[in-house]
């Protein structure tokens, strides 16, 4: 394997763990126990849930180094975002692994998940 090559192997590998740790860290760092009422920015009601799909990365050129760039930059900016209105409730949510995070979304919303009654909108780019 050239350097080149296990360059962007070990990106990509990265990108992926990255993306999957940030995934996991932004729906569990805000959960809260079931019966807690639902946060004072709310109003009452805990609002929709934005899904946003970022798995099209994962089928990337990687030896593009523009398109590695701007994987690299949206999935941060995304996670960032997601850092940010996840503190007091769970907001949104990033695909970046269907097989990992498909798993978590549906226990999620299932009958004892925390967002099962709350309507989602899927975000269909960033």
């Amino acid at each position: 394997m050239t350097p080149l090559k296990a360059i962007l192997s070990a990106r990509r590998f990265l990108t992926s763990a990255l993306c999957s740790t940030i995934a996991a860290f932004g729906v569990f760092s805000c959960h809260k126990p079931v019966e807690t009422p639902p946060d004072e920015d709310s109003g009452g009601n805990a609002g929709p849930v934005y899904r946003l799909d970022l798995s099209a990365f994962n089928a990337l050129d990687l030896a593009n180094p523009a398109a590695v760039k701007r994987a690299w930059d949206t999935t941060q900016v995304a996670a960032s975002i997601q850092g940010n209105v996840n503190r007091k409730a769970p907001r949104l949510l990033l695909r970046c692994m269907p097989e990992t995070d498909d798993f978590w979304w549906k226990y999620l919303r299932e009958d004892h998940g925390w967002i099962k009654d709350r309507e989602v909108i899927e975000v269909g780019s960033v």
